[in-house]
């Protein structure tokens, strides 16, 4: 679920917050988890943090501007699920569509419809997804429930500055009462919960109970 990333680059430290007491590697280390902690990086993930700064090589202080600048090699935490990898995160939203999840720091985690158990159904009335099992069962996904899923793609985004939504109508007047646009997130994860063992925990807490107590009576019966 977390890698590490290395990478490379100039940063610079504004003069007012260099003093005789901070160490030029702690001053780059806020630098740069000011510019990189929660920022989705394209091809590696969300970073979480600085891990390790590896190496700084010799600063200079440009006399017009009195910025030190340093060139680093360091690594980032980054938070980036590999493919088929099972996460847990809870049920933040459901609609006919499917489910939204999120963690205690990444809310962008999606479960299509098509990717859950055959049988699966939205009802409005409940808000709720819900699994008819052959045996006529009804195995519920709720709001706030923790869910195991698979990891099966991840989509990057980077939005086009030029291709911003008009909010006029064709005659050149605003619209106030149109719907905002849906903003695709710049980085999001899909997943699967067709495989046994997917879905809440509930489901298959239940289901172990059951076998074990059936384990239990043909046990009992061998004995008796």
């Amino acid at each position: 679920m977390f890698i590490t990333t290395k990478l490379r680059e100039q940063v610079s430290v504004h003069p007012r917050k260099l003093d005789n007491n901070t160490q030029l590697h702690e001053l780059v280390t806020k630098e740069l988890n000011h510019k990189y902690s929660n920022r989705v990086i394209p091809k590696l993930g969300l970073c979480m943090m600085v891990y390790n700064i590896n190496h700084l090589d010799d600063s200079y202080i440009h006399h017009t501007e009195g910025h030190c600048h340093v060139f680093v090699t360091f690594e980032l935490v980054m938070f980036r699920p590999f493919i088929d990898e099972v996460i847990e995160a809870t049920i933040a939203h459901i609609s006919a569509k499917g489910l939204q999840l999120a963690t205690e720091f990444f809310k962008d985690i999606h479960v299509p419809i098509e990717l859950m158990r055959p049988g699966t159904v939205y009802e409005p009335s409940e808000n709720a997804l819900i699994w008819e099992t052959d045996d006529n069962g009804k195995l519920y996904m709720d709001l706030g429930q923790k869910i195991l899923v698979q990891v099966v793609n991840e989509i990057y985004y980077t939005p086009d500055p030029n291709d911003r939504p008009s909010a006029t109508n064709p005659n050149g007047q605003v619209n106030g009462n149109a719907e905002e646009p849906e903003v695709e997130p710049p980085y999001k994860l899909i997943c699967s919960i067709l495989e046994d063992g997917l879905g809440p925990r509930d489901w298959w807490v239940q289901s172990t109970e059951g076998g074990d107590a059936q384990e239990d009576e043909d046990i009992d019966e061998m004995e008796s």
